[in-house]
C-alpha cells in the first residue's frame, strides 16, 4: 500500500509538473510560491475591501490582526516540526527531469539524476500550511471572502508542485494541518472579542458612565461575528432561524 500510494503521488507530481505546462503558468507561478511584492498587494486590496464594505475603521483591526498573526506563526511551527520529523526529500533533490524554479529562471534535472542530500524537507508543504490556515480564519471571521481566499489557497498548493518543490501529498498534509489550526483560531475569535466586549462594558459601568467608542464596536462587531456564524451553521444544516 506505501508504494502504491508513493507511485500515484509521483505519477500525479509528474503529470503537474513535466506534463501540463505552458508559458503562462512559468510565468505566474513563482508569484504564487513567494513573491513578497505579490502578496502584500493582494493583502492590502483584501483590507481595502473589507474596510470599504463594512465600514471599519483600520484601527479597529487589531485584534483579527493580531490572531492572523498567531495563527500562521502556530501553521509555519507546525509545518516545520512535520518537516523534521517526516524527514522526505522535495522532488527537485530526489526525481530526474524535474522543472524547478530559482533565482527567477526555470531549470530540470538530468535524465539520469538519483538524487542529493538537502536540509530542506519535504512533508509538508509550508506555504500550503500557512496559505490555509490564515485563509480558515479569515473565512471564519468574514464569511464573504471565501470566493477570493480557497482560489488563492489552491493556486498556492498547485505553484508548489509546478515549481517542483512539493509533491501533491506534502500539499494536501499542508492544507489539512492549516485548515485545523486556522479553524481554531477562527473559532478563539468571538471568545476574545465577547470577552473584551465584557470587560469594556464593566469597566464602563464601574466608572458609572457610557461605553466609550472601541467598547461599543468591539460589543457591535462580536454581535455581529455570532450572528452571522449562526445563521451559516443553519443555512448547512437545513434548519431556518428562530424568530
Amino acid at each position: 500500500m506505501p508504494d502504491l500510494f508513493f507511485e500515484l503521488d509521483t505519477a500525479l507530481f509528474t503529470l503537474i509538473n513535466q506534463q501540463w505546462r505552458n508559458k503562462y503558468f512559468d510565468a505566474a507561478m513563482p508569484m504564487f510560491s513567494g513573491s513578497l511584492t505579490f502578496w502584500t498587494v493582494v493583502g492590502l486590496a483584501g483590507i481595502a475591501w473589507y474596510c470599504m464594505q463594512f465600514r471599519v475603521p483600520l484601527r479597529r483591526l487589531w485584534l483579527p490582526a493580531l490572531l492572523l498573526g498567531l495563527c500562521t506563526g502556530t501553521s509555519d511551527m507546525t509545518a516545520n516540526l512535520l518537516r523534521d520529523t517526516v524527514v522526505r526529500s522535495r522532488p527537485l533533490n530526489s526525481l530526474p527531469d524535474v522543472y524547478y524554479e530559482g533565482n527567477g529562471q526555470w531549470r530540470r534535472t538530468p535524465p539520469d539524476f538519483s538524487g542529493k542530500k538537502s536540509d530542506s524537507h519535504s512533508f509538508v508543504s509550508g506555504h500550503a500550511t500557512n496559505s490555509m490556515a490564515a485563509a480558515a480564519f479569515i473565512v471564519s471571521v468574514i464569511p464573504q471572502a471565501a470566493p477570493l481566499a480557497y482560489p488563492l489557497v489552491g493556486a498556492v498548493g498547485y505553484s508548489r508542485i509546478y515549481n517542483g518543490k512539493h509533491f501533491p501529498s506534502d500539499v494536501l498534509g499542508g492544507w489539512l494541518a492549516g485548515w485545523i489550526i486556522g479553524k481554531i483560531y477562527g473559532k478563539l475569535y468571538p471568545v476574545l472579542a465577547g470577552a473584551l466586549s465584557a470587560y469594556a462594558q464593566k469597566r464602563a459601568r464601574a466608572r458609572g458612565g457610557t461605553q466609550s467608542a472601541p467598547a461599543r464596536y468591539a460589543t457591535a462587531r462580536y454581535a455581529f461575528v455570532k450572528s452571522r456564524l449562526r445563521a451559516l451553521r443553519l443555512r448547512r444544516t437545513g434548519k431556518e432561524p428562530r424568530l
